[in-house]
Order: structure tokens, then sequence, then C-alpha cells
């Protein structure tokens, strides 16, 4: 028997929509070339297994006929808005196409202002010489990211088991939040200007367990925090205190010979906004679709509210970086800074350098995390705990 042949007709007759070319085969020639000497049986399950190798080497043939009519149906504000068909724009709503038969996504969007956008996203299956019909039902405005593009960045990586790093560009901004600014506490004012005049390197992502783990082995950290049963790898280490952080700093400056320390938390809220004024570096509002958050509560009726819930920390780069190529600013675990808090922003340093005192009482956290609302994850948000205290939302990442 043909082993080709039957393997041809095994992908025609359960993918008809896929085609398999000569190269998927040649990977199965030995084995019609060496089994035809064993036994029947054998050789018979040998047949079933290549039939099976081979219905799972087809591949999608791009060039198949488009054969099927796709039909984007759409009323009022839906007018216009573009269309998108997996991830390939396709013009403007109403819309009518031809399309092969396959299994498509559509994603429909209409930009109401800079700040806000309203979607429509629907998978559907598509069979052979038929027509299909979506009609568009925009959602509710929620905000356009913005960080599509970042910021021409330099990345750099000290030792092989050292935190991947971006150099962020020097520039000053505003620190704080406006009086009028949803969620404001009243230790985020008075705003005044932070000037960043040096060379500053800040960890892309927040140290992971993978990361904090090689510190372990070499006796630099003396403890193993927990994982919640989460797991471990690429996911943010959690439940470590400041003073845990510092070990890890002591460590990674010997092994890499840099002085690697917690950023000042002038420093965090700069890399935080990447140039932004607005609450989050993403706009006048953030979604579940950029961070790592409690969905379940909005921010001013933004579309935040999302009712997702990961109910736990997400791998570090699983979102989109802000504009200085920084991931997880927003959300996934709380970040240590360098800083005492203290309950307001009177003579703060104006040179980015961290506020210490002799007895700090508690140290700054910054950013938000997987359990906790929106309005938690503004770039101007501050909170504090005891140097010692740890828990399964606080990690952190690195500067130098």
């Amino acid at each position: 028997m043909e082993i080709l042949a039957q393997s041809r007709i095994a992908c025609a007759s359960t993918r008809p929509e896929y085609t398999c070319s000569d190269q998927n085969y040649h990977e199965f020639g030995y084995y019609r070339n060496n089994f035809i000497d064993l036994p029947f049986a054998m050789n018979a399950k040998i047949l079933l297994c290549l039939l099976a190798l081979a219905v799972a080497a087809c591949s999608k043939d791009d060039s198949a006929p488009a054969t099927s009519t796709f039909q984007v149906i759409c009323a009022g504000d839906a007018v216009g808005a573009e269309i998108l068909l997996n991830k390939q724009l396709k013009g403007e709503c109403p819309l009518e196409i031809k399309v092969p038969a396959g299994t498509f996504k559509i994603v429909a969007r209409k930009k109401i202002s800079e700040e806000s956008e309203r979607v429509f996203t629907q998978e559907f299956r598509i069979g052979d010489g038929v027509v299909k019909q979506v009609s568009v039902q925009l959602g509710a405005p929620r905000a356009r990211l913005k960080a599509e593009h970042t910021e021409t960045v330099e990345s750099l990586r000290d030792c092989a088991e050292c935190p991947e790093m971006v150099m962020l560009p020097t520039g000053e901004f505003t620190m704080g939040s406006a009086d009028d600014e949803a969620g404001r506490g009243t230790d985020e004012g008075p705003q005044h200007k932070v000037s960043i005049a040096y060379p500053l390197a800040v960890g892309k992502y927040e140290v992971t367990f993978a990361e904090w783990e090689a510190c372990y082995k070499e006796g630099g950290c003396s403890t193993m925090p927990g994982d919640e049963g989460w797991g471990r790898g690429k996911l943010p280490v959690i439940n470590v205190s400041w003073n845990d952080a510092q070990d890890y700093l002591k460590w990674l400056s010997k092994k890499s010979g840099k002085t690697y320390r917690l950023l000042s938390e002038a420093e965090w809220e700069y890399a935080a906004r990447a140039k932004t004024s607005t609450p989050f570096s993403t706009g006048a509002c953030i979604n579940t679709d950029w961070a790592n958050y409690d969905g379940n509560s909005d921010y001013k009726d933004c579309g935040a509210k999302t009712g997702k819930l990961h109910g736990k920390t997400v791998e570090v780069g699983s979102f989109k970086p802000n504009a200085f190529g920084l991931h997880d600013m927003h959300g996934n675990v709380w970040e240590w800074v360098e800083d005492c808090h203290t309950e307001s922003y009177a003579d703060t340093p104006s040179d980015g350098s961290a506020r210490r005192k002799e007895e700090c009482q508690s140290r700054v956290q910054r950013g938000g995390a997987w359990d906790y609302y929106p309005s938690y994850l503004r770039s101007a948000y501050r909170t504090s705990d005891y140097q010692e205290r740890r828990n399964a939302n606080y990690g952190f990442r690195v500067a130098r």
C-alpha cells in the first residue's frame, strides 16, 4: 500500500479546507521504506499511526480559494468602524469580502476621541461556498491604549542571572496627582517638578522567581518565598519584604560588579508615566487587556470594569510595555521602592533621589496589584508597609 497516497486521502477527507505539500511527507519516507517486511498486524498499526501523523502534518494553505462571502452589517454609530479580520485591516463597516473556509476573529473598533474607543469582537467559523453575516454591536467606550509604540530604548543584561534592564531617557516630569484626579490621596501632593538628569537603568520586568532562586542557590538570599501554588519561573517573586529585596540587591551587585538598588519613588513614577500626565500610562483609563488587576470595579466609568480577575499573578511580560519599554508598571504586584513614606511631598527632593529618614516606620510601594481595583494602579498612587512585612502581592523591580 502506498503510504503517501493514503496520507493525502486522510488529510483531504478529514480537513478539506487544508492541503498538504510534498515536504510534509518527507519525514515519513523512512517508515514507508522500512516497515514492509514487518508482520501484517504491525504494518496495520504503523499505517494507522502514519495516517494520523499525516493529518497532523497538514498545514493550512494560505492560497486556498476564497469561495465564501463574509458580510459585516452595521448601523448607527458602528458605521465607519475599522474592521480587522485575523489582525489584518480589511476596511470600514459595512463591509463585504470574499474569504476561504476557516476560523476567523473579527475586531471592529471606532475611535471616539484621542482617549477612548468602542470595540466589538467575535470569533466564528465559516464553511466553503457560503454567506456569513456578522452584525456589529459596539461595546461601551473604553480607553485607547496609547503605548502601541515604545521609545527607542537600550536593553542590557549584566550577567546570565541578572534581570534584563532598560536604559531610560533623561527628562523632567510632574510628580504627584492633580487635585481633581479621581481616587487621589492626600499624600499624592503637592505636585512638583522632578528632573531625572542622569543615566538610569530599570528592570524591564518585575524580579521573577527564577531570578530569585539563582540568588537563593548561591546563598545570597536566605529565604525561599512561597508561591501560593501559582507556580514559579517567570512569575514575579512574591511574599518578599523590603529587607528581603535588599539581600537580593547585595547579591546581584556582587555578582555583576554593578551597584543595583531599588528605584526611588520619584524614579518609579517617572518610569511608570513614561512621558504621560494622565492617571495611567495608557491614558485616562486602563483595561484588563493591558494590566493584571481586579476588573470588577471601574474608574470614572471609563471602561476599566471588565469583570475579569485572574485571581493571582501572571507571568511578567504578559501585557504590552509602556512607552519606555517597561512591563507591568501597573498591576501584577506592588513594587517596593527605596523611600520612607511621608504624608505629603513637602520638602521632597527634585533631583530624583529617595527620601530617607533616620527612623523609617514604613517603606513606599507603587503600582497596584493583581487583587486591587484600577484606582490603585494610577501612576501617582502611593501606599506603604513595614519593611519586614511580606505578602502574596508584594514584589519589586531593580535599578542601577
